[in-house]
């Protein structure tokens, strides 16, 4: 009864490596073991509840979106085609009765839509989700561009600073050269004075 669980488990044990991977700052390698990981769990947890007819394949849209943002745009529709391909093909070995799932679903009659549907899905969210990478990517390089602006336009005010800095250092050198010879001439402007009352 708890070999159903046994993928979710191993699912959430998967976290810790990516964790680490994390932590070590190579994010696009926690991607790839992410998804990957979740998608073998996932295709695991397919053969076991309830076969193609089953709640599992639902799952797949999570490391179809996963892919899609965290590893790179077209990474979606490549989880997308093997997602349909796995589902597909245990959908065959299942109909021929080669396997029969631990756990059965109630619905034994096959419809188009039991097949069409799901594959329908993961394109479709394979697209969406290429859509919100896409913008996101977008929005990333906008952001990153108006912080190399101001990045730059920082490093001309500070150009800008260090010219002013210097200027006002020349002039107050020489104001000092100008007060030094007020001095030097205080003296002989006083003697002139003194010459000029005495002729008077």
């Amino acid at each position: 009864p708890f070999f159903p669980l046994l993928f979710p488990l191993l699912s959430g044990l998967s976290c810790l490596p990516v964790y680490w991977l994390l932590r070590q700052g190579r994010l696009s390698l926690a991607g790839y073991t992410l998804v990957i990981s979740n998608f073998v769990f996932i295709t695991g947890a397919m053969y076991a509840v309830g076969g193609f007819r089953g709640p599992a394949p639902i799952i797949y849209f999570w490391p179809i979106v996963a892919a899609g943002i965290a590893i790179d745009l077209r990474a979606s529709f490549v989880f997308a085609t093997a997602s349909t391909f796995l589902y597909l093909a245990l959908a065959a070995v299942e109909l021929r009765g080669l396997y029969s799932p631990p756990v059965q679903s109630d619905v034994t009659a096959l419809f188009v839509a039991d097949l069409g549907i799901p594959v329908f899905m993961f394109f479709l969210l394979a697209f969406l989700s290429c859509l919100s990478a896409n913008s996101l990517q977008q929005a990333l390089r906008k952001v990153r561009q108006r912080a190399a602006d101001l990045d730059a336009q920082l490093k001309e005010n500070e150009v800008l600073t260090a010219k002013l800095q210097s200027q006002l250092e020349r002039d107050e050198l020489l104001i000092g050269q100008l007060q030094e010879t007020a001095n030097v001439l205080a003296p002989a402007a006083e003697e002139l004075s003194a010459a000029s009352e005495e002729t008077n």
